[in-house]
């Protein structure tokens, strides 16, 4: 059962209607809401004051709300929001359906046949007559204002809330962090895939136990709504540490591959051993050597010669001309990324035993020539890109 349809019928079981008496219902009060793109209530919720502002297709330059594609939000009484938030529900391709009716979408016609409703043309009609809410020409004492200087005097404006934003926004972060727990939950068919994750945000309310007397989109979100950190990174003042015997021992932060290990081995174990799961293994062991690369890409950013010092004096020659740029010109050979790859094959097993223990599935040969393989493939493309 979709998306929509399963919401059709919840809606009209709690009305004690009929999946096609409820959508009748809903459709005559669609006259009642009305597009907006800015609610005053986000800042106070005594204001009455909406505005929407047009998509300016000539494109400023600047980050500005009419410049953005973004959801639009509905200014609606509560008495009548079933239709703005039945409009505002999220299909299964993560958009809304009041997007799937404006472009007239062949696909959720199914979906209302199959509850007896066979014509959209009034649905089309009704949404296309929704009118924005006109431009208010006055704020209003609920609003904050702010002096904005112009030439010698100045002009004092009213700062509003995109609720577009804040509502797509919380939408794409719902989506990334959603599937980065799909990507973490072994039972799931998206385990062990590459994922983000956005963390250090902040909730923020609107409409206490009432959001519904915001607006719609703030309502869809039970009326919550996602603050992003902002701030600049904080950069440390420590010095790379320069490799004096064994590069992946001394450089290579444990606790930056410590979780990668623990994942792949969740997909060695696995029962099932399709396409899907060797490609995340494959995955697994990318991030791996990526880890890798990015602390030998630090090291190399060093004044170039280092390595001739005598503290490294006792670091092998292949090792040199990996980190030190002073051997670039020597990278062309075979002969040091064959001892890359195989340093790196030893490392990398030598680790899943450590993290892993009496746990661990066996490495053989096999498996020791496919993580040198990697490694050498990694470096052989490094050269020609470079080259």
């Amino acid at each position: 059962m979709g998306i929509l349809r399963e919401y059709i019928e919840k809606q009209a079981k709690k009305k004690k209607k009929t999946s096609a008496e409820w959508f009748a219902g809903m459709l005559a009060s669609l006259s009642e809401c009305r597009f907006t793109t800015h609610v005053g209530k986000f800042t106070d919720p005594d204001s009455k004051i909406y505005f929407y502002c047009n998509k300016d297709d000539n494109c400023s330059g600047y980050v500005i709300t009419g410049n953005v594609d973004v959801e639009l939000d509905f200014a609606v009484s509560a008495n009548f929001i079933t239709p703005a938030l039945f409009l505002l529900q999220i299909l299964e391709d993560g958009e809304t359906l009041l997007k799937h009716i404006q472009e007239k979408d062949e696909n959720i016609k199914a979906e209302f046949a199959e509850l007896g409703i066979n014509t959209l043309a009034p649905l089309y009609q009704a949404v296309e007559g929704i009118n924005k809410v006109e431009r208010s020409q006055k704020s209003e004492f609920h609003l904050r204002q702010v002096y904005f200087p112009v030439g010698d005097g100045y002009h004092l404006l009213t700062v509003l809330p995109a609720s577009g934003l804040l509502l797509t926004a919380r939408r794409r972060v719902d989506r990334i962090n959603g599937y980065s727990r799909l990507c973490h939950d072994s039972k799931s068919s998206e385990y062990g895939k590459s994922c983000s994750r956005i963390f250090d945000m902040v909730s923020i309310n609107f409409g206490s136990g009432k959001p519904q007397n915001i607006s719609a989109g703030i309502q869809s979100y039970y009326g919550e709504a996602y603050l992003l950190e902002s701030l600049p990174p904080v950069l440390g003042n420590k010095g790379v540490h320069l490799t004096k015997y064994n590069f992946l021992e001394e450089n290579v932060s444990y606790k930056d591959y410590i979780a990668t290990f623990q994942r792949l081995h969740k997909l060695f174990k696995q029962d099932r051993k399709n396409q899907q799961i060797r490609e995340a293994i494959k995955n697994r062991i990318k991030d791996v050597i990526d880890v890798v690369m990015v602390s030998c890409y630090q090291i190399r950013e060093q004044k170039a010669g280092w390595s001739d010092d005598e503290c490294c004096k006792n670091l092998p020659v292949f090792q040199k001309i990996w980190l030190d740029e002073a051997y670039r010109d020597k990278r062309e050979s075979e002969s040091w990324r064959e001892e890359v790859g195989r340093y790196f094959a030893r490392w990398f097993i030598y680790k899943y035993k450590k993290i892993i223990k009496g746990e661990r599935v066996s490495f053989g040969e096999e498996e020791f020539r496919y993580l040198k393989w990697k490694m050498i493939k990694i470096l052989e493309e490094e050269v020609r890109y470079n080259s």
